[in-house]
């Protein structure tokens, strides 16, 4: 104890002697002795909690609806405010309103303002699919010009499936704002109360340019740095290559093996380049022939469709699409 503490003077003196300076003293944290057993019996509480509340059929999670600081209509302002475009709140609150309302009791501090509109809700939920669906082909077919109609579908039905709509959602604050019976609410609604949000948006006075882009921001970017052929599932790649370049005119698709090293191994490898008129039109490497032959004809079909993550240019402003496809 003495050493430490005739070392400490010496440090505040700064005659510290080399020897000593480099020596390294261990230094100790400690802890009071009852935040150990305070934490196990916080977590022995909370499971106690959360177990009651399954037995009783209650969330875990608190409706943010029920806070006494919650102000709907502040929200659906802030709602606009965040993508920047303008709403009829009426058509809003209609398009947030899930029909599984109306079974939830009148004493939770849920906005109730507004009679059953069902059909209303059905109705905006349908025109917003239309908008999107609409946008979407505008926008996949302006950008992809080069992919049949077959890839346009399958990129916009992975973009309009419920678990995109569902994600965009709840990245705009969509959770707390859909009042419905369940919460949080499941993955279907949400996905409707995007599509209703886009349908409220349309018949707020905005026109289609206003709409299309809308639907490009918050849905269509999610295709950046995304593989599009994980969602274009092409069956036997090398018939559906035969069919382009039959389409285009030219010759048939030539497998040739390149090279090969590890044969007979778990590390085997061949490399398979697609010739077409004795030009290499696409080449990958694969653990065996069938496989590099299949993703080398899968390789030409991205060059082919310009859907290549290191070629393609995506434009998501509506400037550079066509204005006679956005009329209103």
């Amino acid at each position: 104890m003495s050493s430490l503490i005739g070392y400490s003077l010496l440090r505040r003196l700064s005659v510290v002697p080399k020897e000593l300076s480099a020596v390294i003293l261990p230094v100790r944290n400690y802890r009071n002795r009852f935040i150990r057993p305070a934490l196990y019996d916080f977590n022995q509480r909370q499971g106690k909690i959360n177990k009651s509340k399954k037995l009783l059929n209650e969330s875990e999670y608190s409706r943010r609806a029920l806070f006494s600081d919650w102000n709907y209509d502040v929200e659906l302002f802030a709602l606009g405010a965040r993508l920047r475009e303008s709403f009829n709140f009426e058509l809003v609150r209609e398009a947030l309103r899930d029909p599984t309302l109306y079974l939830v009791s009148m004493k939770e501090k849920i906005d109730l303002s507004l009679k059953d509109s069902e059909a209303s809700y059905t109705r905006l939920v349908e025109l917003g699919r239309e908008v999107i669906s609409a946008s979407l082909n505008d926008f996949l077919t302006k950008t992809f010009p080069k992919v049949p109609s077959d890839g346009i579908i399958a990129f916009q039905e992975y973009l309009m499936s419920p678990y995109v709509l569902a994600s965009k959602a709840l990245h705009i604050g969509l959770k707390d704002l859909v009042v419905s019976q369940e919460y949080p609410p499941s993955k279907n609604t949400l996905s409707n109360a995007f599509c209703a949000l886009i349908g409220a948006h349309s018949e707020s006075g905005n026109n289609r340019r206003q709409s299309y882009q809308l639907v490009v921001d918050l849905v269509a970017t999610q295709i950046i740095g995304m593989d599009l052929h994980d969602v274009w599932k092409i069956q036997n790649p090398m018939d559906y290559l035969s069919k382009i370049l039959a389409e285009n005119n030219m010759k048939e698709p030539e497998p040739r093996l390149q090279w090969a090293s590890g044969k007979n191994t778990l590390l085997a490898s061949y490399h398979v380049g697609i010739y077409s008129n004795q030009s290499l039109i696409g080449e990958c490497t694969g653990e065996s022939i069938e496989t590099a032959r299949d993703m080398a004809a899968l390789d030409t079909l991205r060059r082919m469709f310009d859907t290549d993550l290191s070629k393609r240019d995506i434009f998501f402003h509506s400037n550079h699409v066509e204005p006679s496809s956005l009329e209103s």
